[in-house]
């Protein structure tokens, strides 16, 4: 179940919101914060929920408390940071995919070459400005020229 739903949309995590309710929850342990979501919205809208039946929140690897008022800012950076994790992976996972494509990701596009509308890298066919030659034209002239 992903992390960007509701907790009150996931099987646990709506069991976990019911026996709040019903006052049978005081303390919520949980591993790292990125579990309750992966979104700031998500998470902070879980915490402002459990904290109206009276649940605190604790994480075993992160130095946060919401019984107290440093504990509740350090929660709200440590949400945005599980958001800004969620975008760099979405990002990465984006990158990744059009180098499997073939895709040109950047830097200075090589002499003799131009990316194309999907990305992709093509020989330059243009004529070079004054000159009947291409780029790629033109370096393989010069080249016969040194020898190489």
């Amino acid at each position: 179940m992903t992390g960007t739903n509701p907790l009150e949309l996931r099987p646990e995590g709506s069991k976990l919101l019911k026996d709040a309710k019903a006052g049978e929850i005081e303390l919520l342990l949980i591993y790292k914060l990125d579990r309750l979501g992966r979104s700031a919205r998500v998470i902070l809208n879980f915490v402002y929920e459990l904290e109206q039946y009276g649940v605190k929140i604790r994480s075993m690897t992160e130095p946060f408390d919401t019984s107290d008022a440093s504990g509740r800012f350090l929660l709200n950076i440590l949400a945005a940071v599980a958001d800004l994790e969620t975008i760099l992976e979405r990002f990465s996972q984006g990158v990744d995919r059009a180098a499997r494509q073939g895709k040109w990701l950047g830097d200075i596009i090589p002499f003799g070459y131009t990316v194309n509308e999907e990305g992709f890298l093509e020989v330059k066919e243009d004529k070079l400005p004054g000159s009947a030659y291409s780029e790629t034209d033109n370096f393989l002239y010069q080249m016969e020229r040194l020898e190489i």
